[in-house]
């Protein structure tokens, strides 16, 4: 019966303190990215179980205020531009063509994402590597053109974002901004 009330004020207490990191961490910005992998294994350990990683992901209002913000960066430069963005995996939770955006740029700024994504690296670095003459365009699925990048969340790989439809300069500043939410 002791360890079963020891348990239980266990569970209590870590749920207590997980409640309390949510309101003092830095992550308040995310809505539902609030646990802390460190606290989700102490409590683990703590009650005995085994410890297993904990992966972040985005959230649907997460996705949302990072497109907004891209968009918003866009529309104010007036950049017709297509904006998408994918989770770790490349696979697609959002996009948008802005007015005027190219029809070529859907499947560009999709593939920008995810060349970010799975690659972990913004897509300029891949760019560069082509211009120098080493074998970028050779890696299976990797969008050798500025304009991606991956989304990082506490140093975990959450997802990628892309624009395509401007200068890659622009496309990048425009995937930045969205990025930016995330700060």
């Amino acid at each position: 019966m002791a360890v079963d009330r020891f348990s239980l004020l266990s569970q209590l207490r870590i749920r207590r303190s997980i409640k309390l990191l949510s309101h003092h961490s830095n992550v308040h910005k995310l809505n539902n990215m609030h646990v802390n992998a460190e606290m989700l294994s102490l409590g683990a350990n703590l009650l005995g179980r085994t410890v297993m990683r904990v992966r972040i992901e985005l959230e649907e209002s997460d996705v949302e205020n990072i497109m907004e913000a891209a968009c918003n960066e866009a529309m104010t430069n007036l950049w017709p531009v297509s904006i998408a963005i994918v989770d770790e995996g490349g696979h697609l939770l959002a996009f948008r063509r802005l007015q005027n955006a190219s029809k070529s740029s859907v499947q560009i700024a999709i593939d920008k994402a995810r060349s970010a994504a799975l690659t972990q690296r913004p897509t300029s670095f891949f760019e560069d590597m082509f211009r120098s003459g080493r074998p970028a365009a050779s890696l299976h699925g990797v969008i050798p053109m500025t304009g991606g990048l991956p989304i990082m969340f506490e140093g975990q790989l959450v997802g990628g974002i892309a624009a395509s439809g401007v200068k890659s300069e622009f496309d990048v500043q425009v995937a930045q901004a969205g990025l930016n939410f995330l700060r």
